[in-house]
């Protein structure tokens, strides 16, 4: 009716207090749950959280599962950073010896000089060898364990009548293969020389080839008992016909495969491979086969780095056939480049 005033009552309700939580972690892809119960992959943003204190954990296969509370502010984003970090599955093993300058092998495979870091070795027991011209062999048996460090350092009992002499062999730059009396031997490597501990008294011829560089060749006569250090630096050409492919893996110690054909183990350096496309395969028991192509340019050596992935189901291990140096009693013979004071 006019004039007349109608009382209307209402009752309002308070807008829901909310905001975002904005996670991204490194790597990416990996899965992230809030509260223990909504999950979705990185990066990702939960949106319409009520303000407050809410848990978010970060996790993905390999890595540490990462933890953080992250507090809500009404109509605001925040925002969390998960950096992962990897779960060590190996451990290492630090060798030093008295005197220094002992080649090591581990598992029968050379691993370089005393003192000496080597790294990615599987937890448990594990076979050392040292050997040094003038000494008698040191064999034991260490134990190692994931992340962390076993430490070695045994002293070497002078041999009173050696009967061969060492060799320590390294290029600038590394990588180029190495061939005594015509018989290859291995190839340098960066960091630490190539050695041969078994090397018979006499003259002997040492040749040096890689990709892009002119040969090296020399004679020179070794005594028994006496070490011995080569030292080259190689030249390059002007004009190169041919590349390579240095390859590098974690674990160490894959095989390595050129176009389906076995090359050694890692790390390798391919030389004189012609320009062209190549297949590379790398394999390692336990793991997944890795596969890339890779492009040779003449003059210039390409760099592989793999990063293995553990198998779903480890497999069990087969004897391969590995072309190995064997130094003892055949008489491979090199050559001295100048003599170890």
């Amino acid at each position: 009716m006019a004039g007349e005033t109608i009382p209307i009552t209402a009752q309002l309700d308070p807008s829901a207090q909310t905001g975002n939580i904005q996670v991204v972690s490194t790597p990416t892809g990996a899965m992230v749950t809030l509260d223990r119960s909504r999950s979705a992959t990185t990066p990702y943003t939960f949106y319409n959280i009520p303000v407050g204190s809410h848990e978010v954990s970060v996790y993905m296969s390999g890595y540490q599962t990462f933890y953080t509370s992250v507090s809500v502010n009404e109509g605001q984003t925040a925002y969390t950073n998960a950096i992962l970090q990897p779960i060590v599955t190996t451990g290492s093993l630090s060798v030093s010896s008295s005197p220094s300058g002992a080649a090591v092998y581990v598992d029968g495979i050379y691993q370089g000089v005393t003192n000496t870091v080597i790294g990615n070795l599987v937890p448990g027991s594990h076979s050392v060898r040292l050997t040094k011209a003038g000494y008698q062999d040191w064999t034991g048996t260490v134990s190692i364990s994931a992340g962390a460090t076993t430490y070695l350092n045994p002293t070497l009992v002078q041999n009173p009548q050696p009967q061969y002499a060492t060799v320590s062999i390294s290029s600038n730059p590394a990588g180029a293969s190495v061939y005594g009396d015509g018989v290859y031997v291995g190839q340098t490597r960066a960091g630490s020389p190539l050695v041969f501990t078994s090397v018979k008294p006499g003259t002997h011829t040492l040749l040096l080839t890689k990709s892009g560089y002119q040969d090296y060749q020399t004679t020179q006569s070794v005594a028994a008992g006496q070490d011995y250090v080569v030292s080259v630096t190689l030249n390059s050409v002007q004009n190169p016909t041919t590349g390579g492919i240095s390859v590098i893996s974690a674990p160490s110690q894959a095989e390595v495969y050129l176009n389906n054909a076995f090359k050694g183990l890692t790390p390798i350096t391919l030389d004189s491979l012609t320009p062209g496309s190549y297949t590379v395969l790398i394999k390692l028991s336990g793991y997944q086969d890795w596969q890339a192509t890779q492009q040779v340019t003449a003059g210039q050596t390409a760099q592989i780095s793999a990063t293995l992935i553990p198998s779903a189901t480890p497999t069990p291990t087969q004897t391969g056939l590995f072309p190995l140096v064997i130094l003892s009693g055949i008489g491979i013979v090199f050559f001295a480049f100048r003599k170890r004071s």
